[in-house]
């Protein structure tokens, strides 16, 4: 069980219900995920990994930099393999470690380049704008979101990504939840102008 208060990241156990401090970061926490005892968290630019459900951490300096740009969502599976998304188009491919470093670090990332025009489909396809969430429903299948409502899709492990679904002008990134690797819900809000907005629900 996590809990996070700005900068400081708490865990505890079934067998120890006591929150106990695991991480205290340089910048707030926005993204955590989880697969197994190993646990990557975001906090701002940086990342960092645990190998002991949460019990403590260590920050993953073989980050390549992405020139300051927030991590904003993070998707990771128990074989090794997944993705970072953030602000300014941030992109980083999730691959186990296999060279003589990895005892040290497990995991590699590789950071990559953001698509001018992604409609012309020669780059990576990735927008220049902000991503927001981020999700695998296996190796090569993946969606994220941008912060104008539109949703990436790739097949290929997140090298290349297309547009499933174009953004909504005004409203605010989709949510989206898988229960297999064939069926998603996607939950789109309404700019809450008033004060009040709406959020609707449908298959992906």
């Amino acid at each position: 069980i996590f809990f996070f208060y700005l900068q400081t990241a708490f865990c505890s156990s079934f067998q120890n219900s006591t929150l106990s401090p695991a991480l205290n970061a340089s910048s707030s926490v926005t993204a955590i995920s989880h697969a197994g005892n190993r646990v990557l968290l975001a906090a701002g630019a940086s990342l960092y990994r645990s190998e002991n459900g949460g019990q403590s951490f260590s920050l993953e300096t073989n980050l390549p930099s992405g020139g300051g740009r927030s991590i904003q969502s993070i998707s990771i599976a128990s074989e090794g393999y997944g993705y970072l998304v953030g602000t300014g188009g941030l992109a980083y491919q999730i691959q186990l470690n296999t060279s003589a470093t990895s005892s040290t670090h497990p995991l590699s990332y590789t950071l990559l380049a953001t698509d001018a025009n992604p409609a012309d489909e020669t780059g990576t396809g990735i927008p220049v704008k902000d991503l927001r969430q981020v999700s695998f429903t296996e190796r090569q299948t993946g969606y994220f979101t941008a912060a104008d409502g539109a949703i990436y899709k790739t097949t290929d492990g997140g090298l290349h990504w297309h547009v499933q679904e174009s953004g909504i002008p005004g409203s605010p990134a989709p949510l989206l939840s898988f229960s297999d690797q064939e069926r998603a819900v996607v939950v789109r809000g309404t700019a809450a102008g008033s004060g009040t907005g709406t959020a609707t629900a449908s298959p992906l």
